[in-house]
């Protein structure tokens, strides 16, 4: 009898020949093939060329929703470009001026972002572009918000609570006693080798001090319901953790210094937490035994949905950004 969803699967699926050469490793792909295979198979396969009007169904409803934002993860993103910029922007003002200017600055470049978010929600960029600003939320319609104006309200709402407490916050005084020429903005991926395999790491905001480097990373939640409530595995790092260690590393390497710290900035309503550490380097061994396990299951001609199972988690399934392609695969 004709397997309809195996065919659909190799219909849909890249097939280029995938090699140890061509191959690259990141946290963010460590976690979803832990966590969950479909998950990991839909985004790093199946939504693969999906961005082309001639490619199949699947691939191209795949390759949609590997661009969906959750709305924490938007506000996290709004926080860490527009600084930033801003701090770009601070190399040119007197240091007895650049507390006001850097929240001046910082108001007026995530103002600006929210425009422009405005803009790309009312005219539905994104269905001609998946890659343009598309919500979770409005995408499956879970009820959270009922339209793009009601994320607006609610962006200019949180940043209003950031801004009641940033000026007093140890995040404020640490970017303000650091020099401001120290701090680097990368404007892409980051990329290190470990042994022959790339290994990519999310671009963040780290000064290079004369003692080290330190990190900000930032965790903004509306409200406690967004906190991420599923588990991971003790004997796997959660994919924050991990990009930390993977920072670690890479600074390490290249600044020759032992001294990597990560300063977090956790927002949560109105609640402020903030915290510094000092993550160890990731070890190699970690990314070559996960980067050997996941070239020995790339998907091909003879594979079925069988060897991709999804999560055993049903918590996880309620916020994947892929549980429409995963249940289509299903029918």
């Amino acid at each position: 009898m004709h397997d309809f969803r195996k065919s659909v699967f190799q219909a849909a699926l890249w097939l280029r020949d995938i090699s140890q050469e061509t191959f690259s490793w990141s946290a963010g792909k460590h976690r979803l093939f832990h966590t969950c295979r479909r998950a990991y198979l839909i985004r790093y396969y199946i939504a693969q060329g999906g961005w082309d009007t001639s490619a199949s169904q699947i691939a191209r409803k795949a390759f949609t929703e590997k661009y969906l934002r959750t709305f924490p993860a938007w506000l996290t993103e709004l926080l860490t470009e527009s600084l930033s910029d801003t701090l770009l922007q601070l190399r040119s003002v007197p240091e007895h001026k650049r507390k006001e200017e850097l929240i001046r600055t910082l108001k007026l470049r995530l103002s600006h972002r929210i425009f422009l978010a405005e803009t790309f929600l009312m005219e539905r960029k994104d269905l001609t572009d998946p890659k343009k600003l598309s919500f979770f939320d409005l995408y499956y319609r879970t009820g959270r918000f009922s339209s793009g104006r009601e994320i607006l309200a609610q962006s200019k709402h949180f940043f209003r609570d950031f801004f009641a407490c940033f000026p007093s916050s140890t995040l404020l005084e640490r970017i303000l006693r650091t020099d401001v020429l120290a701090w680097r903005v990368p404007p892409g991926f980051l990329l290190m080798k470990c042994k022959s395999i790339p290994v990519y790491l999310r671009p963040r905001i780290y000064a290079l001090a004369g003692d080290g480097v330190t990190a900000l990373s930032f965790a903004l939640f509306p409200s406690e319901e967004d906190r991420p409530k599923v588990s991971y595995s003790s004997s796997e790092p959660s994919a924050e953790s991990l990009a930390d260690s993977l920072f670690a590393s890479y600074a390490s390497g290249r600044f020759n210094t032992e001294k990597v710290a990560t300063f977090i900035f956790t927002l949560c309503g109105r609640d402020v937490e903030e915290d510094a550490f000092l993550p160890s380097p990731a070890p190699e061994s970690l990314i070559l035994e996960s980067a050997a396990e996941m070239l020995a299951h790339l998907p091909s001609s003879r594979a079925s949905l069988e060897d991709f199972p999804p999560s055993p988690e049903v918590s996880r399934c309620a916020r994947c950004p892929f549980q429409g392609t995963c249940s289509y695969l299903e029918c």
